[in-house]
């Protein structure tokens, strides 16, 4: 995703990370978690792999 103008504005301003975060989710922004789901469901990717990289989201 390429940082839009209200997601700059927001940490140009040094906003918390929700806040932050909440303006990359309205402008488009995937987490990493949705993504592997969507690319499992498609079958580029497996269950296995999807765990594997999401296992650090976790901890």
């Amino acid at each position: 995703m390429t940082m839009d103008d209200a997601v700059r504005e927001q940490v140009l301003q040094r906003k918390p990370a929700t806040v932050i975060l909440e303006a990359a989710r309205a402008a488009g922004m995937k987490t990493l978690r949705e993504t592997l789901a969507e690319r499992v469901r498609e079958g580029v990717t497996t269950v296995e792999e999807f765990q594997r990289l999401t296992s650090a989201e976790a901890a």
